[in-house]
């Protein structure tokens, strides 16, 4: 106090001499020390939800490609029992009367609806769009009917050998837009594992 006094010529106020005071320093250091360790601690938990955020956000993309990964090999599989069943059906001509050849005949048929099943499976799964889920019902109303008259009714096969040349046209165009859609879900996948790495 006595060297203030003695440098200014004049005795320093009293609010003076308690901000120019060291502890009245540490006090507001300490102060300013409490705010940001409160604000960095908010911040970190702001990050961590972000982080989980976009770890779930990844594993929804990941679920929803591999949802319409699967649609996309039953449909081929589909596509491939039909294919295999217009062969045989065109091959055996009238003998698909004969007692054996029938029983090839229906155990060809039975395969296709068990594919047609494993579309149906797929294509009701919550994460596939409404979209491609309505494009797999008229796939699957194409032919349908006229696969399960052919099982229960020998006489009407070539009416489902009629059908099988449409539903294929229609599987191809439908896994073009599943193809599409799984190269628009793998790179946002990319960009969630590129934007969401720490």
């Amino acid at each position: 106090m006595q060297q203030i006094k003695d440098a200014t010529g004049t005795q320093p106020g009293t609010w003076a001499l308690i901000l120019g005071s060291s502890v009245i320093a540490a006090m507001i250091g300490a102060g300013a020390s409490i705010y940001t360790s409160h604000v960095s601690g908010r911040d970190n938990r702001d990050l961590e939800v972000t982080k989980a955020q976009i770890q779930r956000d990844s594993d929804t993309v990941k679920k929803r490609n591999e949802a319409y990964e699967r649609l996309g090999r039953d449909l081929g599989s589909l596509a491939e029992g039909l294919g295999g069943t217009r062969i045989l059906l065109v091959s055996l001509g009238p003998s698909r009367s004969d007692p054996v050849i029938s029983q090839r005949v229906t155990a060809d048929l039975q395969s296709v609806g068990q594919a047609a099943l494993m579309v149906r499976e797929s294509e009701g799964s919550p994460l596939i769009s409404r979209e491609i889920a309505d494009q797999i019902d008229r796939i699957l109303g194409m032919f349908l009917p006229a696969l399960g008259a052919a099982q229960s009714d020998k006489a009407k096969v070539n009416a489902f050998l009629q059908v099988i040349d449409p539903t294929e046209v229609q599987i191809k165009a439908t896994k073009l837009s599943l193809n599409r859609i799984n190269e628009a879900l793998s790179g946002a996948a990319a960009d969630v594992g590129k934007h969401g790495s720490p």
